[in-house]
């Protein structure tokens, strides 16, 4: 979880969060899920500056390659893997989640 938290994906918060708890120990598992959906409340760890220039660089380097003689599949490919960057800058830099593989902010965590 602590992995999931610190690059602002809480792929594994939301399965504990929203899931059904079964098993023979059933108060542990609602402390922990109480104690998890208290963490995505809270949401992800803002930026670093670093983290932020890491952002920037990669960004612009793949703006910078659209500026150049590109075929249209070249571009489409360079638009592709740029789209979800963009996507994640914008939220992580908002102080909201990434669920990276629904592309989508959890924004039932967020007033």
């Amino acid at each position: 979880m602590d992995d999931d938290v610190a690059r602002g994906r809480p792929s594994l918060l939301n399965m504990i969060a929203e899931g059904t708890v079964t098993g023979d120990a059933p108060r542990h598992a609602e402390l922990l899920r109480q104690t998890v959906s208290e963490r995505l409340h809270a949401g992800p760890a803002p930026l670093t500056q670093g983290e932020l220039n890491a952002w920037r660089y990669e960004i612009t380097d793949a703006i910078n390659d659209l500026k150049g003689e590109r075929s249209t599949t070249e571009a489409l490919a360079i638009g592709a893997m740029l789209y979800p960057k963009l996507v994640e800058l914008a939220l992580r830099g908002r102080g909201r989640w990434f669920d990276g593989d629904r592309r989508v902010a959890r924004p039932s965590w967020h007033a």
